[in-house]
């Protein structure tokens, strides 16, 4: 079977892991995916302008992308602040390594997440993506589900509706590690949705959505075939 190429375009670093990471894991150990991960801005530089912090984050992104084995790309676009450039030089910017990577899947942001940065990126991406006829390697667009942001949306109008799910219960217990080793950091103390504590039962919810023990959920907005 030949492996599919995967891009996920994420705002921050961490939401790559945080929202797709057992995935990741699974697909790329059982040589099912070539994954290519495009990440939009530093993360921290709305919160800490210091280099320190933002290199920091950037090495946390390189250590998480060399454990889990996927090609990883830094934008220069700054943390928290995506609203405030023309959306057409971030669609740009995505659509170059579209047409430079030409993935069969495009995963991205649910576009009813909280976080403004999320909602930019799935517009661009959106965008970026079109299916049109020169763009014939585009299979699939998958949006991810991101703790503290994809269930902070109250509009019913907005909510995040999975419809794939994939078994990650073998690697959960790596995308925890993972998530603590490059981005301890970023991690908060329960019931905060981004402790250890609530990702596992995030993924033991959408488990038992589907028959799963543990499971990552997504939805798929378009498809080029079954």
């Amino acid at each position: 079977m030949e492996k599919k190429r995967v891009l996920l375009v994420v705002a921050h670093p961490d939401d790559e892991i945080l929202g797709a990471g057992g995935t990741l894991i699974k697909k790329i150990k059982d040589g099912l995916w070539t994954v290519r991960v495009l990440i939009l801005t530093d993360g921290v530089s709305w919160r800490n302008r210091a280099k320190e912090a933002i290199e920091r984050q950037k090495k946390a992104a390189t250590i998480a992308a060399k454990l889990v084995g996927y090609d990883l790309i830094i934008g220069d676009f700054k943390d928290q602040l995506l609203d405030r450039y023309p959306i057409s030089k971030i669609v740009d910017f995505v659509s170059h390594h579209v047409k430079k990577f030409e993935p069969n899947i495009v995963m991205t942001h649910h576009w009813g997440d909280a976080n403004y940065d999320h909602f930019v990126t799935f517009n661009a991406v959106n965008v970026a993506i079109r299916p049109i006829k020169n763009q014939p390697y585009l299979e699939k667009f998958i949006t991810l589900f991101i703790p503290s942001s994809s269930e902070w949306n109250f509009d019913p109008m907005k909510s995040f509706k999975p419809n794939i799910f994939v078994d990650i219960m073998e690697t959960l217990d790596t995308k925890i590690k993972i998530l603590q080793t490059a981005y301890g950091h970023e991690m908060r103390e329960f019931p905060h949705p981004r402790s250890k504590e609530s990702i596992i039962y995030y993924a033991r919810y959408f488990g038992t959505q589907i028959g799963m023990e543990a499971a990552e959920a997504f939805n798929l907005l378009w498809s080029r075939e079954l």
